[in-house]
């Protein structure tokens, strides 16, 4: 995360969650989550944070394995 463009990923991580939202996987919808889970923390930007958490804990595993 460190060297990419946190801009370009957060925008490809929510296409991903909004192509896989009903069809396989139910979670909360994309904007929602986002205004949970962006928050500016002590070492990282809210875009990094959002996209840590939504691929470590937030969204089912199967689905973090398959955007990741």
């Amino acid at each position: 995360l460190a060297s990419a463009d946190s801009a370009k990923l957060v925008v490809d991580v929510k296409q991903k969650m909004d192509y896989y939202r009903g069809r396989e996987f139910d979670y909360p919808d994309t904007e929602e989550l986002w205004n949970q889970y962006a928050i500016d923390e002590r070492f990282d930007g809210k875009e990094t944070v959002f996209v840590k958490r939504i691929l470590q804990t937030v969204l089912p595993e199967k689905l973090r394995n398959i955007i990741s």
